[in-house]
């Protein structure tokens, strides 16, 4: 958090609206991506936001039984 979101207008603290949002995607797509997503959000001009790649080794996420025997079912 920066100075002005501190402090604000006459020291008042002011509530600054973040989003944090995280994408995955292939190493052969993440410069295209990247690129793409900066100039959208326009993050060239200050105060803008802040992006960052960093590298995804592991990732695991629940998958109900119901959609993991649709899967095996639509491989056969």
């Amino acid at each position: 958090m920066g100075i002005r979101e501190r402090l604000g207008i006459l020291g008042v603290a002011v509530d600054v609206e973040k989003e944090v949002i995280h994408v995955v995607v292939s190493s052969e797509q993440k410069d295209r991506v990247f690129e793409q997503m900066y100039l959208s959000g326009e993050l060239d001009t200050p105060g803008r936001g802040l992006m960052y790649v960093t590298r995804l080794d592991k990732a695991a996420t629940y998958i109900p039984d119901d959609v993991l025997k649709k899967l095996a079912a639509d491989e056969e």
